[in-house]
């Protein structure tokens, strides 16, 4: 009897791959994460700006919503756009992420103290290095780095996995950050400095992860182009002229970024001042603030890691129109937020504390599927 012969599949993902590619992800996803809790908060409260902080912030994270509408179009256009080298297409531009991104984030909480009184200075500092930052993030286009990894469509879904459970992973190690850093803070006696030292050391190991993740990937194919015309900028307006769906859904990716940063960004403050910091003399209990906080980013995380496991039942039971699902998940998270503006102006909030959190981890759900 013949026994049949196994032929090894040329375009299949190996180990080295799959690590590769998850390790890659290390400083996008982590800093991502930083940017979307904690900036906000640096800048008003740690920064040494005062109110100026808050106008800044607020400020840039709503132009940052309009500018990633712009820029990321652009970005992939010039990837898609991009030579071959020996390296490969994507590789430079991966590179390019890991370094702008980093460099960007470790500088935005490296405020110098000394261009707090200087108010041009300040906008020109914070508006460059989030520049950097967000250019960073939009270089990290991995589903096209991924179709030059492999051919194979099966084997081409094995490289997503790693990227997103290690992303949930840093998310949820970086819900401790207020309470290491209350840790660092005790030796270095300054809040200010402590963010620095601490956000430079994490990034720049996440730094060095995804080095080792860029040498370890590989582009062994180039991608098949078609024989067309090629796309020219031109076209991207008159995309938008005629597919009314397309500016529909790019409108809801924009002011669905607001309702992102709203959850991730505001709760820090409330559980700050609101559970940790007694009102009449200013002193705010850090040790309970790292504790409270780092609850919070955990109930935040959980409807994340499990958004893929539910989603998919959820959707039948809107028996598959995702259009009905989606108004359905922005009709909770809506309603979450009126519960929370009722009863901090009942005055039931701040004595409430679990109220709090249970609502935001509703809202999570919502926006996590």
């Amino acid at each position: 009897m013949l026994k049949s012969v196994r032929v090894k599949n040329p375009d299949a993902i190996t180990l080295r791959d799959c690590f590769g590619a998850t390790a890659l992800s290390t400083v996008n996803g982590l800093c991502t994460v930083f940017m979307s809790s904690m900036f906000m908060q640096y800048m008003t409260d740690y920064a040494g700006l005062g109110a100026m902080g808050a106008t800044l912030a607020t400020s840039l994270l709503l132009f940052a919503r309009i500018f990633d509408a712009v820029d990321d179009p652009i970005q992939g256009f010039l990837m898609d756009r991009g030579k071959r080298t020996k390296i490969g297409k994507y590789k430079p531009f991966f590179l390019l992420s890991i370094l702008l991104t980093g460099i960007g984030c470790v500088c935005l909480y490296s405020f110098p103290s000394e261009l707090a009184s200087k108010p041009v200075l300040v906008v020109v500092w914070v508006i460059v290095f989030y520049f950097l930052f967000d250019v960073g993030t939009s270089f990290y286009k991995d589903n096209l780095l991924f179709r030059t990894m492999t051919n194979d469509p099966n084997e081409r879904s094995k490289l997503v996995i790693g990227p997103r459970v290690w992303t949930m992973i840093l998310g949820v190690v970086t819900s401790a950050f207020t309470a290491v850093l209350v840790a660092v803070n005790e030796r270095v006696g300054n809040y200010h400095d402590s963010f620095a030292i601490l956000i430079t050391g994490i990034v720049g190991a996440a730094m060095v992860l995804s080095l080792i993740g860029w040498f370890l990937v590989k582009e062994k194919h180039s991608v098949q182009e078609e024989e067309a015309e090629p796309v020219k900028f031109k076209d991207f307006f008159l995309l938008f002229k005629e597919n009314k769906p397309m500016v529909v859904y790019y409108l809801k990716g924009i002011f669905s970024g607001f309702i992102w940063s709203l959850i991730f960004a505001t709760p820090a403050y409330y559980i700050k001042w609101g559970f940790c910091t007694d009102l009449t003399t200013g002193v705010t209990n850090m040790e309970q603030y790292g504790v409270l906080n780092g609850i919070s980013s955990m109930m935040m995380l959980i409807p994340l890691l499990v958004g893929a496991v539910i989603g998919r039942p959820l959707l039948k039971l809107f028996k598959n129109n995702p259009i009905k699902m989606t108004c359905f998940l922005l009709v909770v998270q809506s309603v979450g937020g009126v519960v929370l503006f009722i009863t901090q102006m009942a005055g039931l909030l701040a004595n409430v504390p679990a109220l709090f959190f249970v609502t935001l981890f509703i809202m999570a759900v919502g926006g996590g599927n």
